[in-house]
């Protein structure tokens, strides 16, 4: 009753989102989607502070983002609930030192209970991509987690077990300036997140713009080599 009553005393707010089926192999840096379209990343828990790793060569800087604090308006908020706390582990040595350290720490609630993420920041009307990574060799990896848009209900993403180093993605339109999503507890009641990066969906105009840019590049070339 008291874990409910401290969830719903933050009030959720956001859009519906719309979740890819099924989860998908986090191999490194390179697992981050979208990378030059970067609204922002973050490093929950904050081991290791601030980190930037290589995506295929655009660098992109996965801030600290610590439990609680204040909403500031920008970037990522995780409001403080009873039974909150973070995991440091070495499950992750795939050869990239700050990789392995945004995926080695973890936030997580338990008891069954979900807790909260406001993305900050927004534009509205903007459609946007959130991807979350999430792992953990507890209970030889056999916990699990998933993700939703509302406390309760709402939309739900794929299950993400925490030994198989997955990230899930899902897809909004921002319906201003704030999107709440939710972690929710698995199978062993457990709800995990280590790390998360939002980036923007180019408007299908902005791809017809590029296309025609490009194929008039290549028409002048080809006129200047002739």
């Amino acid at each position: 009753m008291l874990a409910g009553l401290l969830l719903s005393a933050v009030a959720a707010h956001g859009a519906a989102i719309t979740w890819t089926s099924g989860t998908f192999d986090n191999t490194g840096p390179a697992s981050v989607l979208n990378a030059d379209n970067l609204v922002y990343a973050a490093n929950l828990s904050g081991g290791g502070g601030d980190l930037t790793v290589n995506v295929s060569g655009t660098n992109v800087l996965f801030e600290e983002t610590l439990i609680g604090g204040t909403a500031t308006g920008v970037g990522v908020y995780v409001p403080l609930l009873s039974g909150m706390g973070t995991i440091t582990d070495t499950y992750w040595s795939g050869g990239d030192a700050n990789w392995d350290t945004i995926n080695n720490t973890v936030i997580f609630r338990p008891s069954g209970n979900s807790f909260q993420v406001t993305l900050q920041g927004l534009t509205d009307g903007q459609e946007y991509q959130v991807q979350l990574f999430a792992s953990d060799d507890v209970n030889s990896g056999n916990r699990t987690s998933f993700y939703s848009d509302a406390a309760t209900g709402g939309n739900i993403s794929s299950e993400l077990r925490m030994g198989d180093k997955d990230y899930v993605v899902g897809t909004f339109i921002a319906s201003g300036t704030t999107q709440d999503l939710f972690v929710q507890a698995g199978n062993i009641d457990v709800a995990y997140l280590s790390a998360l990066s939002l980036t923007t969906i180019p408007e299908p105009g902005t791809f017809a713009l590029l296309a025609g840019m490009l194929a008039l590049g290549a028409v002048m070339i080809r006129r200047r080599q002739s």
